[in-house]
């Protein structure tokens, strides 16, 4: 899935932290993800501040998907 949609050249790192981060949302939702659209602008900042928004499940904020969105978001900038 990564490599059918990233266009731009990521590190391993970076690439872990999507690979943990498409597992948990599917490949449809990262196939249309603003995140993803960043990323492939080249806008890697943005695309990292976009982890932050996949916390919700059914309109509710879910501590668990915060907690590892960070965990997710700390592995795509290191």
């Amino acid at each position: 899935c990564l490599d059918k949609y990233v266009r731009v050249t990521v590190s391993q790192k970076q690439f872990d932290a999507l690979a943990s981060f498409v597992y948990n949302i599917g490949e449809s939702q990262f196939r249309t993800s603003t995140l993803l659209a960043k990323l492939n602008a080249g806008d890697f900042a943005a695309a990292a501040a976009n982890f932050d928004r996949w916390v919700y499940d059914n309109g509710k904020k879910i501590n668990g998907l915060v907690n590892r969105r960070a965990r997710e978001k700390a592995l795509f900038l290191s």
